[in-house]
């Protein structure tokens, strides 16, 4: 087995100011939403004592020994971007392409974290939605740049694509927390229009980020 990392005390309190800013989208957005898998497994990062485990290895080839077989994975996001692989996960275990994900700055290396920690929760048929995964993983990173600005006292009013960048990040969200790729017209995707327009703070704590 590779070497056996721990992440940093930055990125565990980031992990968990990013678990606090989900659980509180999810209440705004829908009661049901409350009890939270795609919370608790944020929340599993913060914490020493989760039983997460990071492996470090050196290349994408070192990467394949350990993730599941298919080849080089390339995950195709909105607007044409692509993200080649850095990590995969197992379970518990975690194996990081070191050099890349040292590369990466603090923000992206906890989103990458929350990417990993998602792919092991499957939908109700079994299977695992990793382009809703992606998809959420890209739109909450926006969603705290968002509200981080809004935290500075500065709050923009969104253009159409950001919106509608929002809207797919909601939409991504509710297909993990739910299980299921068919959103209906009662799911709480429908009320995050007004969500994405409103003008108000998410935490102070998110002052920190």
């Amino acid at each position: 087995m590779p070497p056996l990392r721990e992440m940093s005390p930055r990125i565990l309190q980031l992990a968990s100011l990013y678990h606090d800013a989900v659980v509180r989208l999810l209440e705004d957005l829908s009661p049901r939403a409350y009890k939270s898998e795609i919370a608790d497994e944020i929340k599993k990062i913060s914490l020493r004592e989760s039983g997460l485990r990071f492996y470090a290895v050196q290349s994408a080839s070192e990467l394949n020994d350990f993730c599941a077989s298919g080849g080089r994975k390339i995950y195709k996001l909105h607007e044409g971007q692509i993200a080649n692989q850095v990590a995969c996960t197992s379970g518990v275990e975690t194996f990081l392409v070191e050099p890349l994900f040292l590369r990466l700055s603090l923000r992206d290396q906890v989103l990458l974290l929350v990417h990993e920690r998602l792919t092991p929760l499957r939908d109700k048929f079994g299977g695992k939605n990793y382009s809703a995964i992606a998809r959420f993983t890209t739109g909450f990173g926006e969603y705290i740049d968002l509200y981080k600005k809004e935290a500075e006292g500065t709050y923009p009013i969104l253009n159409n694509d950001e919106t509608n960048r929002l809207t797919i990040f909601f939409i991504s969200t509710e297909e993990i927390q739910f299980r299921s790729s068919n959103p209906t017209e009662n799911s709480f995707q429908w009320r995050a229009q007004c969500l994405a327009v409103q003008q108000e703070v998410l935490t102070s704590a998110l002052e920190t980020i």
